[in-house]
């Protein structure tokens, strides 16, 4: 973690969390009342390496297939980072002191190998720390996956999901809280649970929270 890494900022936050890389700063917001999230990937992010060799070529299909690929990433990119806004916004809120301070919290996506909307929780509201915004509490975020063979995997990374456990069900669950004051600020669940399931993971994710938030103090 790096604090105060943009001069030009209120207040900055660089967050290496394994091999995902987020850069999240806060700054003015043109609104008069109330604080906004934007979330956006590096210009470089989700880019198809063999799409852009194919248009040094630079032949006709070659240009075609780089159009196609570009509407993609643009498409899945616009939906993904609307998503992460609105839930970036509802982990944050409630974290807040004064909810009418007027400023923006500023994502940039570097790289991305898993565990992202934790990643993208807690730099933010370091980079609110650090902007001096007067908070209840800093917000800490964990994620859990379920591999479908009762094993639980905290924070995976990418190619734990896609890899490492052939039974992977693509359930998880991502619990944001104020540690110091024992509330939920965000719970999102993808997938089916069983109760113990369910259980486990919750167990999983404060434990897994309480670890961030020591490490965020």
């Amino acid at each position: 973690v790096d604090l105060g890494c943009l001069s030009q900022a209120m207040g900055s936050a660089y967050l290496e969390w394994g091999q995902t890389k987020i850069m999240a700063r806060v700054v003015k917001s043109q609104k008069k009342e109330g604080f906004g999230c934007q979330v956006k990937f590096a210009p470089h992010f989700g880019l198809d390496i063999e799409a852009l060799a194919l248009a040094a070529v630079s032949t006709t299909l070659a240009k075609q297939q780089q159009h196609k690929q570009q509407q993609q990433n643009h498409s899945i990119s616009y939906m993904e980072t609307t998503t992460l806004e609105s839930k970036l916004h509802d982990a944050l809120y409630s974290s807040i002191m004064n909810t009418c301070l007027s400023f923006q919290v500023q994502i940039t996506v570097l790289q991305q190998d898993g565990a992202l909307l934790p990643a993208i929780i807690v730099s933010a509201s370091l980079s609110m720390a650090n902007a001096g915004i007067p908070l209840k509490d800093m917000v800490a975020c964990c994620n859990v996956a379920s591999s479908g063979a009762d094993e639980m995997l905290a924070d995976p990374t990418r190619d734990e999901l896609l890899h490492k456990h052939d039974g992977f069900d693509n359930m998880e669950m991502t619990l944001a809280v104020l540690p110091n004051l024992n509330r939920v600020t965000l719970w999102d669940q993808k997938g089916r649970l069983s109760t113990d399931e369910s259980q486990k993971a919750l167990t999983m994710c404060r434990e897994g929270c309480q670890t961030i938030h020591k490490l965020m103090r």
